[in-house]
């Protein structure tokens, strides 16, 4: 009996040591947390110019946007001192109504985008035209052969981006695939049409296709400055 007492004695001992060590643990790991956050505190009260520098967030601009209260001297204090800003290619105004009505502006240019595509079409037959102008093909002809690629690649890329949304794809392998499926389409409507060698059909794709992705980025640009003026 007595050598029972005495073991659960012991029990109740080692028991309590542990306790108290798990205590000791906890207070100590408390006590490191404690040292980290004042040094971190005395570090931003050392150096308050890197924590006074520190770029204004996204969302954090947007609600500044959207408040009527914040006055517009206010709004471009913060606009200077984040990331966001363009410079004085557009008023403080208009910066502000975009990064307000952001959504309203990226529906906007997904809106305009096959308008300008459209406008680029007899810029594209036109290169056709002086690529192959000992041809015997109208400009009209090129602008069917045009309108046919584009077509093309306006199905190819839906069905890449349906790909994307709706079925996870990754975005990586199908802007491979699908720019590798249109190029080649195009390679051999080139060559099947014109009826050239296979040496001048390249180096005309090539020579077409840094022409015409020029006029598609100050196409692009454009469009992007009109939808921004707009809003």
């Amino acid at each position: 009996m007595l050598d029972t007492f005495l073991s659960n004695d012991r029990f109740i001992d080692d028991d309590f040591i542990s306790i108290n060590e798990g205590n000791k643990k906890k207070n100590k790991l408390t006590e490191e947390e404690g040292l980290a956050l004042a040094e971190e505190i005395e570090t931003a009260s050392k150096n308050p110019e890197e924590s006074k520098s520190s770029k204004t967030k996204w969302k954090e601009l947007k609600i500044l946007a959207q408040d009527s209260d914040v006055s517009m001297a206010e709004f471009e204090q913060s606009l200077q001192e984040s990331s966001w800003g363009i410079g004085n290619i557009i008023s403080t105004e208009k910066q502000r109504a975009f990064i307000a009505n952001s959504n309203l502006f990226i529906s906007g240019v997904a809106r305009n985008l096959p308008l300008m595509m459209f406008a680029l079409l007899p810029i594209f037959a036109g290169i056709l035209m002086l690529l192959y102008i000992r041809s015997d093909k109208y400009f009209v002809e090129h602008m069917v052969h045009a309108l046919h690629l584009h077509t093309f690649a306006y199905l190819i890329y839906g069905l890449g981006i349906l790909g994307i949304t709706n079925l996870n794809f990754s975005s990586g392998w199908v802007v491979t695939i699908t720019f590798t499926i249109v190029s080649v389409y195009s390679f051999l409507s080139f060559k099947n049409i014109y009826k050239q060698s296979w040496i001048k059909t390249m180096i005309k794709f090539f020579i077409l296709g840094h022409i015409y992705i020029t006029f598609l980025s100050l196409g692009l640009m454009t469009e992007l400055y009109i939808t921004l003026l707009l809003m």
